[in-house]
């Protein structure tokens, strides 16, 4: 079998954005693609019908659509970078017609009945209604926008955000158009940050912190309603509000209240009753929100809950897979989708349920469930994939103080037990996600070119219920023994692997334990750390979470007398004097996630030390930039991570 080739995610679709048509004949996805000549991803919109899957549109689009009665279909198109109005096309009957221009671009459209629509956008508290601006009037403030483009005005917390830039004094705005008229009517625009929202043909139900300069955890809610035409606060909460959704007479909320594992917390499910006014709790689960399996090879999301026939289904994580649950009114849960893998999106109408997925170790792929199986309906990505050598996951499972671990090892290519290999360690972000069962692009390129590539779930991840995932003040503890432990079960069970012959790689979290290995132990011949955390002190102060997520994860507040010292005692950098392995230094200079000062800190630690470092930066890009980078900078990335362990790991002698 051929080998996989380090850039052929250039030749994988990315599906997700999956609705499914009147009468179940046709489903709608979106799917994405490298445009190489642009050096950016270009969306189409995909439909599956008669059992095949090809182009509803022959062009581009802009990545938003809405399934309307009768068939019709209604969608954003492809605009310039610089335009600032969205332009929406209506398919009916295969005949494209435009049907209206928003003064703005849309993060969201919803429709509410015919003809009218919910809307999202992003506003400016300094210019809240720009959208109202004449041609004239515009071109007037792009003057004087030009004469303030060299400065930053920072009043709020936090001031960034990862992927949206510098977000102060930004809102999400809500928005009712009715395309009878052209009327566009606020909802809300206010200093409030809005969380969530769902409406029915009467009102708009939203959540909102409390608008003040730093941003509040818990939030309040609203009710628009459509005859009054404005906006009324309902009540107060203490609940982080992830999603909610109207179900029959009432709102389920999700979110979680923070009460025994901070910020990480698993979200519970609330409801509210607006005839009381109250909001009691409904079913306690210990389930996360949404999948977190995480891969290389996804661009896009979808929807974590949907409610069919009054039920309500959502998605989650459980151990190392994906997984989705019904909960009915009375509060009784069942697992309707349990299979190995990972899912991105998933629809359902009239219990019937597609999914777009990551199954059998493939790139994904459109699915049904059919009674108490799985089918696969598309083979898009196949070709791509198709005689080239797919390293399917041995599992490990294995005890690591007091808890049982799950790890993974991808065997080589053309793996010959009498020989000897190297290997790479590769560690996941969050710390609360997970590794799965499922195609990851830059561990599939090692395996090719003749590495074992082993990856586990250590304590503090998803999928195993809030005790687990508690990683609180244990960072560098409980979780790095896990995965020395799983390094030494694997080198027992597998003695073809060079014990002297050793990589390690992760990134986020995963660059965090990849400092923190190198600053505690020599066992590994060459590192590569990616978006990392090294210092948690200045974390705390510019990560766009830092000011909860440090706090909250090491158990000292910066402001506190002794928040400093418990701050620093988590801090890789705080043992860089151990700091000898050769040493990759991978960061993104619009990381806010984990800003570039922490890549900056690791990598002068090891050049203070003498030991063999390189630092390269990526312009332009931010955390995500190993899943939605640039084509030119994902291919230069996994190219400068891998040629790195090709200098260490496969020179002769130890």
């Amino acid at each position: 079998m051929d080998a996989i080739e380090l850039d052929g995610f250039l030749n994988l679709h990315y599906l997700s954005n999956l609705s499914i048509g009147e009468g179940s004949k046709s489903i709608f996805f979106t799917l994405k693609k490298a445009n190489l000549e642009e050096d950016n991803y270009d969306s189409f919109l995909y439909v599956y019908e008669d059992g095949k899957a090809f182009p509803f549109l022959e062009e581009a689009y802009g990545g938003l659509y809405v399934l309307e009665d009768k068939g019709n279909i209604l969608y954003l198109a492809k605009g310039e970078k610089d335009e600032t109005t969205a332009k929406f096309i209506r398919v009916n009957n295969g005949k494209k017609k435009e049907a209206f221009t928003l003064p703005f671009i849309p993060s969201l459209i919803r429709p509410v009945k015919k003809g009218t629509y919910l809307l999202a956008t992003q506003i400016d508290l300094n210019d809240p209604h720009a959208y109202k601006d004449t041609p004239e009037k515009k071109e007037k403030k792009k003057a004087l926008a030009k004469q303030e483009e060299d400065y930053i005005v920072l009043t709020e917390s936090p001031f960034y955000f990862n992927g949206q830039g510098y977000i102060d004094r930004k809102r999400t705005a809500l928005f009712l158009y009715q395309e009878k008229g052209n009327v566009l009517t606020p909802i809300h625009i206010g200093s409030q940050r809005i969380a969530a929202y769902d409406f029915t043909e009467k009102g708009v139900y939203f959540f909102a912190d409390k608008g003040k300069a730093k941003e509040t955890q818990f939030h309040d809610l609203y009710y628009f309603d459509f005859a009054k035409g404005k906006a009324e606060k309902i009540l107060a909460t203490e609940i982080n509000v992830y999603s909610c959704l109207v179900w029959g007479n009432k709102l389920l909320i999700w979110g979680s209240v923070f009460e025994d594992y901070g910020v990480n917390e698993n979200p519970r499910f609330f409801t509210f009753d607006p005839k009381t006014k109250k909001i009691l709790p409904f079913f306690a689960n210990d389930d996360g929100c949404g999948s977190s399996v995480g891969s290389d090879i996804h661009l896009g999301g979808g929807r974590v809950i949907k409610e069919d026939r009054g039920d309500l289904y959502y998605l989650t994580t459980e151990r190392n897979k994906s997984v989705i649950r019904r909960l009915d009114p009375y509060g009784r849960v069942e697992t309707v989708v349990d299979k190995e893998g990972g899912i991105i999106d998933f629809d359902i109408r009239d219990s019937e349920i597609y999914l777009l997925a990551d199954y059998g170790m493939k790139a994904t792929e459109l699915y049904r469930r059919e009674k108490d199986k799985i089918a696969k309906l598309t083979t898009i990505n196949d070709k791509a994939l198709k005689g080239r050598y797919v390293a399917k996951p041995a599992k490990i499972n294995f005890n690591s103080c007091g808890y049982d671990i799950d790890g993974f090892i991808l065997a080589p290519k053309d793996y010959d037990a009498k020989k000897k290999y190297p290997a790479i360690l590769d560690i996941h972000g969050g710390p609360k996600t997970v590794y799965g069962e499922v195609y990851y692009h830059e561990m599939q390129v090692w395996a090719s070119l003749g590495y074992f590539v082993i990856f586990c779930n250590p304590f503090g991840g998803d999928g195993r219920g809030d005790r687990f995932a508690d990683l609180r003040g244990k960072y560098g503890s409980i979780d790095y023994n896990n995965i020395i432990d799983f390094v030494d079960a694997v080198l027992a069970k597998y003695p073809a692997i060079d014990r002297n012959k050793l990589g390690v790689t992760g990134g986020s979290y995963g660059g965090f334990m990849t400092n923190w290995i190198v600053t505690h132990t020599r066992r590994f011949k060459a590192a590569a750390t990616q978006r990392s955390i090294s210092n948690w002190l200045s974390m705390a102060g510019t990560s766009d979470i830092g000011y909860l997520f440090a706090e909250d994860q090491c158990g000292g507040k910066l402001l506190e007398d002794d928040g400093a010292e418990i701050l620093w005692e988590h801090s890789p950098l705080k043992y860089g004097k151990n700091l000898k392995t050769p040493l990759l230094v991978i960061h993104s200079d619009c990381d806010y996630r984990c800003p570039l000062e922490q890549g900056y800190q690791i990598y002068s630690c090891a050049v203070e030390n003498g030991t063999d470092a390189k630092m390269v930066i990526f312009k332009g890009e931010n955390h995500d930039l190993s899943r939605s980078g640039k084509p030119s900078h994902r291919k230069r990335r996994l190219e400068e991570i891998t040629s790195w362990f090709e200098k260490y790991l496969k020179k002769k002698g130890k």
